[in-house]
């Protein structure tokens, strides 16, 4: 299964975006294995993860502002996805 991350955020300089989920593809919800996003412009940001069909139903994932490998700012955990 492919999984498409697309989001709109403005980043500052040296920030990129990372997303965080529940499962191990998607780091587990371990900050320092979350899968970065690419970005050409510095505010749409991509990426395709490509994961095993999980046991659980729901796959869980929020997007995260990291600076220097570092997550900075957890914006979007409590927006229903």
């Amino acid at each position: 299964m492919i999984l498409s991350f697309n989001i709109e955020y403005r980043t500052s300089w040296g920030e990129e975006i990372r997303v965080l989920g529940s499962v191990p593809e998607l780091g587990d919800n371990i900050p320092e294995k979350a899968i970065p996003l690419h970005t050409v412009d510095g505010i749409h940001w991509t990426s395709e993860v490509e994961i095993r069909q999980p046991k659980v139903k729901d796959i869980h994932y929020s997007y995260h502002v990291y600076r220097e490998g570092r997550p900075i700012r957890s914006e979007w955990k409590s927006l229903p996805r």
